[in-house]
């Protein structure tokens, strides 16, 4: 009933499930494979969630007459069944399933309580588990605490001159791509739609040398292209974003656009439609944004500038701007 008025709007081609002209991101062999050669998390909590129900349920007629308990059960099951799927079908970030950890928690937890005999509603048992969580997940704020740790203890990078090398867990490999620019170097922008968004000096530098272009700031009506993560954009540049129903969402390709609409905006690359195209290229992540489009950016268009995309880790990329 919800979706019959979206029908209108070509609902189908852009949400369906692996129908031509899309293909299926599901495949029982991937499910398969990542959950018995992975997975480590999903399976250990399952085997605790067996051991509690076996001690917790002595029989079927306990397991159907305690209702809380069994719907608790089968609600976290299921959240385990779903992250299994999800890892395969949605597969980046690698951690975008990372809420069933918890339900499960929640879940192990609540009936560890009753035989530990244990009150989460006093003071100590909170204060120690609260610890114990945040001791656990650490990793989710040290991200935020690594850029303040770099600067007491600057990274040291590799060395192959004939002085003695300094070798150790950052630097005994040789990496031949670009080094990652490490978070002591990150900062805010001045900007407003970026406020408290945390990028590398060099994305920042970019983005000002773009928005300090006088034929930018001072056309009205200026066409733009904007394919990158750098949204915000819209709101620092004069430019209106592309309106239609066959406009993308999103400009993800196999995602939020298919090759049908990467062929529509090469089309208007061809015939030079755009004042300014920005385009992220992400070398390492397979058409992210389509390498096609690029490819027909090179050919039509000048580039005039690049800087780092606002990434981190095996994925980072760069913002490429071209000009009519």
């Amino acid at each position: 009933a919800m979706i019959l008025p979206l029908t209108s709007y070509n609902f189908g081609y852009w949400f369906n499930n692996g129908k031509p002209p899309h293909t299926s991101r599901f495949s029982p062999l991937d499910l398969l494979e990542d959950f018995f050669g992975g997975s480590q998390w999903i399976k250990f909590y399952l085997f605790l969630i067996i051991l509690i129900v076996v001690v917790h349920f002595k029989s079927w007629k306990t397991f159907l007459s305690d209702k809380k308990a069994t719907f608790f059960l089968l609600l976290t099951l299921g959240v385990l069944v779903e992250a299994a799927i999800f890892q395969v079908t949605s597969y980046t970030p690698t951690n975008n399933n990372i809420f069933f950890h918890s339900f499960a928690f929640a879940f192990i937890f609540s009936f560890l309580a009753d035989y530990l005999k244990l009150d989460f509603s006093n003071r100590k048992p909170l204060v120690i588990g609260f610890l114990g969580l945040m001791l656990w997940w650490s990793g989710i704020f040290w991200k935020y605490m690594q850029r303040f740790a770099e600067r007491v203890f600057p990274v040291k990078e590799a060395s192959t001159a004939s002085a003695e090398n300094i070798i150790n867990k950052k630097t005994y490999v040789i990496r031949h791509e670009e080094p990652e620019i490490p978070m002591s170097e990150w900062t805010f922008s001045r900007l407003k739609s970026f406020e408290k968004i945390y990028m590398p000096k060099a994305t920042v530098e970019g983005i000002d040398r773009l928005l300090a272009n006088d034929t930018l700031k001072n056309k009205p009506g200026l066409r733009v292209l904007n394919m990158t993560e750098l949204t915000p954009l819209t709101a620092e540049m004069p430019f209106q974003l592309e309106r239609g129903t066959e406009i993308p969402l999103w400009h993800h390709l196999g995602v939020g656009m298919f090759n049908k609409e990467a062929a529509m905006f090469e089309k208007r690359i061809v015939n030079k439609e755009y004042d300014v195209v920005l385009f992220e290229h992400i070398p390492n992540l397979n058409n992210f944004y389509p390498f096609r489009t690029r490819d027909t950016l090179l050919q039509h268009y000048n580039k005039v500038d690049s800087f780092p995309a606002p990434r981190r880790g095996d994925t980072q990329g760069m913002i490429e701007v071209y000009y009519r």
